[in-house]
């Protein structure tokens, strides 16, 4: 029994170094974003789900796809990758809307094959974790020369749970096949009987031998992408939060009460936080927050603000002169403050703030905060 499985594994091993022998993995596959920059953390390495693993994942959001020839062949052979095309593996092809290259739509459900991909010459590609499964065959019409590279506008549209998985394969440079194969595998008497001039002889060998050779002396080697340097397409719906109901929404205020000393001119500052719960989507809500400022009676006739030089900031930006702020995101921070006029007499005033719903006008919280002022200069009459 050892000597057996001794042989199996032998065989087993000498058949992969003939089928390595005759192919290069220099075909990488790279993802980026449509402005050519890399896209961040794409590149997944350990993870239970083959599809994922050791592969370049990006979401459902249009991409480049990059495809560069890494032949480290030596010598004057051409290291051109010819007739490169890709291979789109499906998950589940009921999934699938529409798979866009560079514009064109080349999703065609009658296209679809189940299986294992064969290479240029025949031989299977490389499982990489999702073959067997239903694929489809892209010809980009393009060949790369060694050290060059393709870029493709991917978008791919599906149903949630879609996952589509890139890899690529061409011809590499040439090879001579041995003279004495040609005969070796046309052994049958009928064939030698009946194909007796030269034409017949090639297409004899070529009827035994398509999975190594493309013509009578000449092979090829294939070229395909590594294990690590393909890219994984995986659409997940975004399911939109909740629509943050009216009354979920709430104003605070800080400090609720100022004290201020004239005539120090003490800048009364104090901050306006406008907040949703974490789950809502405020979008869609449109609302206005407005700041009353108090005013006081100049000899009887005159309204004067109680502040002057007023400042304000909405999360961080400063606003000049603002006493309200329509359709701004939640949650937000506003500060504000002014100086205290010191003509203003000695009392307490009080600062009103309003948010609304601008669609229907209706107050959705309110609040106040009272200014102290005291030492001020000479009461005006009220």
């Amino acid at each position: 029994m050892k000597i057996a499985r001794i042989i199996i594994l032998t065989v087993a091993v000498l058949f992969l170094a003939a089928a390595t022998a005759t192919a290069e993995r220099s075909l990488w596959l790279y993802p980026k974003n449509l402005d050519g920059t890399d896209i961040e953390d794409a590149y997944v390495g350990r993870d239970d789900d083959p599809w994922l693993r050791k592969s370049y994942v990006v979401g459902g959001d249009p991409f480049l796809l990059e495809i560069s020839n890494h032949s480290l062949g030596k010598g004057k052979k051409d290291k051109t990758a010819k007739n490169v095309r890709l291979v789109l593996a499906i998950n589940d092809p009921d999934k699938v809307d529409g798979i866009l290259i560079d514009g064109e739509d080349i999703w065609d459900p009658d296209s679809v094959k189940y299986g294992i991909p064969k290479l240029a010459s025949g031989w299977r590609m490389p499982k990489h974790g999702v073959f067997p499964t239903s694929f489809i065959e892209v010809d980009i019409g393009d060949d790369i020369p060694q050290n060059g590279a393709v870029e493709l506008e991917i978008d791919v549209n599906g149903d949630d749970g879609l996952m589509v998985h890139f890899d690529a394969y061409g011809k590499g440079r040439p090879k001579k096949c041995k003279g004495k194969h040609h005969h070796k595998h046309c052994k049958y008497k009928s064939h030698h009987k009946h194909y007796k001039d030269w034409w017949h002889l090639k297409h004899c060998y070529w009827k035994y031998h398509h999975k190594h050779c493309h013509s009578h002396k000449t092979c090829f080697r294939d070229v395909f992408n590594p294990f690590s340097h393909d890219v994984t397409v995986v659409i997940e719906e975004s399911v939109p939060p909740p629509i943050c109901e009216l009354t979920q929404l709430s104003v605070e205020l800080n400090p609720s009460t100022i004290e201020l000393s004239i005539p120090d001119n003490v800048i009364g500052t104090f901050a306006i936080s406008v907040t949703a719960p974490n789950e809502c989507n405020s979008d869609e809500l449109d609302l206005g927050l407005s700041v009353d400022l108090p005013v006081f009676l100049l000899q009887g006739t005159f309204e004067r603000p109680v502040f002057t030089n007023v400042t304000a900031e909405q999360n961080g930006q400063v606003l000049l002169n603002t006493i309200s702020w329509n359709s701004f995101p939640l949650p937000s921070i506003f500060q504000f403050g002014g100086e205290i006029d010191v003509n203003v007499a000695t009392d307490v005033y009080s600062i009103e703030v309003q948010l609304e719903d601008l669609e229907s006008g209706e107050t959705v919280s309110a609040g106040s905060i009272d200014v102290d002022i005291t030492g001020g200069g000479v009461p005006i009459p009220q």
